[in-house]
């Protein structure tokens, strides 16, 4: 929703292999409920013209992601 993001290689995902997403990028703990807060997250996905989304960590991640999939099939 805030437009940061960090792009994934191999170099960047070595030191985290096999310990979740908690450790490589830390938990912003926000959730998306609202009307606003999914446009938010709907205009940075098409400024940074997204194909696709991987959503890492647990389960309010699990929760957001299952949100966005229903509110961006409307979108993309």
């Amino acid at each position: 929703m805030k437009c940061k993001y960090v792009e994934l290689n191999a170099e960047y995902i070595q030191p985290y292999r096999n310990q979740g997403g908690f450790d490589m990028i830390c938990s912003g703990r926000d959730k998306i409920e609202t009307p606003e807060q999914f446009k938010q997250a709907e205009e940075t996905a098409k400024k940074l013209d997204l194909d696709g989304l991987v959503v890492i960590d647990g389960d309010d991640s699990n929760t957001n992601a299952c949100l966005l999939a229903e509110n961006f099939r409307y979108y993309f």
